[in-house]
């Protein structure tokens, strides 16, 4: 496998792709639709995945971080030592969606202690505000916003694929 380095996230990095692993909670519906509100494409993750699985589709998908709760960061601190990253910069790559919702005025979790030290999806609010919310019209109201993938059916190349000029 080839390894996929690109420039540590930063204040200045554009992100346009980001890759979501592991949110099964309670707002993981809200956390799709801020990520879209904030004008990213997002890659959905199979929650089940391995980290050689979550490697390719977040190396595939070009993507820059990964959004993941507290459960799913041993595969994802894996995924991104296969790709060839040092801890410190797969840590640069994380966002935790963590367990309390202190941070949207609910109530507070414990914190596991893999999840010190790393951005957390509260961090990432009250930054500023945008000029303008993003569009999505002319051209951009036909861009992709979730790239989907397979959850491990595979068609070989012979097998018939229909679209609209078959019916």
């Amino acid at each position: 496998m080839s390894t996929h380095k690109t420039q540590s996230p930063g204040p200045s990095l554009s992100l346009d792709q980001v890759c979501a692993s592991n949110i099964s909670s309670n707002f993981s519906n809200s956390i799709y639709y801020l990520l879209v509100a904030a004008g990213l494409r997002c890659t959905l993750a199979n929650t089940s995945y391995t980290s050689r699985e979550l490697a390719f589709q977040y190396t595939d998908s070009s993507a820059k971080l990964i959004f993941t709760s507290e459960q799913g960061l041993p595969t994802v601190r894996q995924t991104f030592h296969e790709l060839g990253f040092s801890k410190e910069e797969g840590d640069r790559r994380i966002v935790v969606l963590p367990q309390s919702l202190q941070w949207a005025g609910g109530p507070d979790a414990p914190r596991r202690s893999e999840a010190n030290g790393l951005l957390e999806l509260g961090d990432l609010l009250g930054k500023g505000t945008l000029q303008m919310e993003e569009r999505f019209d002319g051209k951009d109201a036909y861009e992709t916003v979730y790239l989907c993938y397979s959850s491990g059916m595979h068609f070989h190349q012979d097998t018939p694929i229909l679209d609209e000029t078959f019916f």
